[in-house]
C-alpha cells in the first residue's frame, strides 16, 4: 500500500533490540494500570482522558505481576492512562517487578517533568527501585497537550542518569509536526521509533487518515491486562472502554486463582502468535477458497486492527484457523 509522505520521508532511528524490545512478543506484558489521563490525546487507543476513573487495585496488580512472571514473563510495561498520576504506587509496582527479576518499562507523556529537581528526585527512585526503561510518547498529538521543550528536556536529563528511554512517535496527518519532531531528536542523537497509529478507541475518530495511516503488520501482539482484570492478546482486541471478548484473543479475567494458568495459556495462544510471527497473510493463506474470499479485504484504507476485528469475528474462520494451526503444530 502507499504510505503518505510523512511515512515515506521519516524512519525510525532505534532499533528493535533497543530498551528491551528484543525480547519476544510472547514475554512482554502490558499492565494498563489505570484509564485515566491529564490529556485527551485524539489517537488515544484506550480513549484515556482526565475524566476517567478505572484504575487497578494495587494489590490486584502485585498479582498480575506474580502470576505473569511466574507464567514466564520477563518484561512488563507499566501504562494507561498515565501511570505518574499514581507516582507512590508506581514506585511500588517498579519495586514489586524488580523483586520478581523482571524488567519494567514505564509508559508516560512526560507531563510530570516539571523542573529539573523533580524531575531528576522522580528518575532516581524509579532507578533504585529497579526501573529499567523510561518510555516516552511523543508527537504531535501529545502535543496537543504538552511541550517539545519539556520532553526533550526529559530525555537528556534520563540521559543523564543513565536511565534508558524508549521514545515513541506516532505518526500524524500533519507532515510539518512530524518532521519538525523528528529533527528536534536527531539534532539531539536521540533514537526514536515512528509508528502508525491504531484505529482503535478515540483513534477511530481520526477519519481517513486512522486507514491509511496503518501498515498491514500487527506490531501490537503482547498480552495485555486491563483494569477491570480482563487479558487479551493484542491491544487490538480491547477498543476504548471494553475487551473484545468475542475474539479468540481473549483470555479470560485475572481476577480468579488460575491467573497463572491463563497467563501460561495466552503466552502460547496459536492464533496471536501466528500473527505476531507471520501475519494475518499467513492466517488467510490457511483457509479454503469460500471462506477467504469472505474475509479478505483489499481497500488500502482498511485499518489492519478492522481487518484483524473482521477476520477473527468469524466462527467458521476461527474453528478453521484453530484446526489447521494445531495440524501445522504436530
Amino acid at each position: 500500500m502507499s504510505l503518505p509522505g510523512a511515512l515515506e520521508e521519516i524512519r525510525s532511528t532505534a532499533s528493535m533490540e533497543d530498551y528491551l524490545l528484543s525480547v519476544p512478543s510472547s514475554q512482554r506484558l502490558f499492565l494498563i494500570y489505570t484509564l485515566r489521563c491529564n490529556f485527551a490525546c485524539s489517537h488515544c487507543l484506550v480513549s484515556s482522558s482526565p475524566s476517567r476513573r478505572e484504575k487497578m487495585d494495587l494489590d490486584f496488580a502485585r498479582h498480575v505481576i506474580d502470576a505473569s512472571t511466574a507464567a514466564g514473563i520477563r518484561v512488563i510495561y507499566l501504562t494507561g492512562g498515565e501511570v505518574f498520576l499514581y507516582y507512590q504506587e508506581l514506585l511500588q509496582l517498579v519495586q514489586h517487578v524488580a523483586d520478581r527479576g523482571a524488567a519494567s518499562v514505564v509508559e508516560t507523556n512526560g507531563s510530570w517533568a516539571t523542573s529539573r529537581t523533580t524531575t531528576l528526585c522522580k528518575l532516581r527512585q524509579l532507578q533504585d527501585r529497579g526501573m529499567s526503561c523510561l518510555a516516552l510518547s511523543l508527537d504531535r498529538y501529545h502535543l496537543e497537550f504538552g511541550t517539545l521543550e519539556r520532553c526533550l528536556g526529559l530525555i537528556e536529563m534520563a540521559r543523564e542518569v543513565d536511565m534508558p528511554c524508549r521514545v515513541l512517535v506516532v505518526a500524524s496527518p500533519d507532515q510539518v509536526t512530524d518532521k519538525q519532531i523528528a529533527a528536534a531528536l536527531d539534532e539531539r542523537s536521540i533514537p526514536f521509533f515512528y509508528e502508525t497509529v491504531l484505529t482503535l478507541g478515540r483513534g477511530e475518530e481520526l477519519g481517513e487518515h486512522s486507514g491509511i495511516l496503518q501498515r498491514k503488520r500487527c506490531d501490537s501482539v503482547g498480552v495485555t491486562v486491563l483494569p477491570d482484570g480482563d487479558v487479551v492478546s493484542c491491544a487490538g482486541a480491547y477498543n476504548g472502554y471494553r475487551a473484545l471478548r468475542e475474539l479468540p484473543l481473549y483470555a479470560g479475567n485475572a481476577t480468579g486463582t488460575a491467573a497463572r494458568e491463563l497467563f501460561e495459556r495466552e503466552r502460547r495462544n496459536p492464533i496471536a502468535r501466528a500473527i505476531d510471527e507471520r501475519g494475518h497473510g499467513s492466517l488467510l493463506a490457511l483457509l479454503p477458497p469460500a471462506l477467504r474470499e469472505r474475509v479478505a479485504d483489499d481497500d488500502p484504507r482498511q485499518s489492519l486492527c478492522g481487518f484483524c476485528h473482521k477476520l477473527l469475528g468469524s466462527r467458521d474462520v476461527v474453528e478453521q484457523l484453530r484446526t489447521a494451526l494445531a495440524s501445522h503444530a504436530n
